[in-house]
């Protein structure tokens, strides 16, 4: 077995695993489950995008996650931690997806990132990696970050986020939809 399919083997494996003990974002598994099906790609750590409170800490790199949610909260579940870390240096961010996909060529990447950008991706980036693989970042951007001690209006900051992480999921819908186009580029 050539170096490339061990290695994808070894991280569908690893998939696996997580999806059995539900560490894989619902959300996100679909878009997942597709690139894996590709022969020239696979998923390795991805995030379907997240409503996040974390505290700041004085250091760069330093913060701590308090709450995260990878679907949108009722407003109740919402402002009940909103109103449980209501103090100073917590912060609360909506984080677009992040989707991380390998594949064994320079030209698969290159065709994966321009495939991607049709559909409206509009960050990431591509990486070499070790023995002749390449790392694609794609990163959605449904972003917002704000200290919530500044929040003067929960019901538009609930609301805003929602609509952020709609958009984020819709994003991810796009992809998943289209990613028969790709395999198609590969004939």
């Amino acid at each position: 077995m050539d170096s490339w399919f061990k290695f994808k083997k070894s991280a569908l494996e690893k998939l696996k695993d997580a999806l059995e003990k539900e560490e894989v974002d619902k959300p996100i598994i679909p878009l997942l489950n597709k690139i894996n099906k590709l022969d020239d790609f696979v998923t390795t750590s991805s995030c379907s995008g997240r409503m996040i409170f974390i505290m700041e800490r004085k250091k760069k790199g330093e913060s701590e996650k308090l709450v995260a949610w990878h679907h949108i909260p009722s407003f109740k579940e919402f402002k009940d931690e909103f109103e449980y870390w209501k103090k100073d240096n917590v912060w609360f961010k909506v984080e677009g997806f992040i989707l991380h996909i390998v594949t064994n060529s320079f030209d698969n990447a290159v065709r994966l990132f321009k495939w991607a950008k049709t559909k409206g991706v509009k960050r990431g980036g591509i990486q070499p990696i070790r023995n002749g693989r390449f790392l694609i970042e794609l990163i959605g951007t449904a972003y917002m970050s704000l200290p919530i001690k500044a929040v003067c209006n929960l019901k538009e900051v609930y609301k805003e986020s929602v609509k952020r992480m709609e958009m984020n999921f819709k994003a991810l819908k796009k992809l998943e939809e289209g990613i028969s186009e790709l395999n198609k580029q590969s004939d």
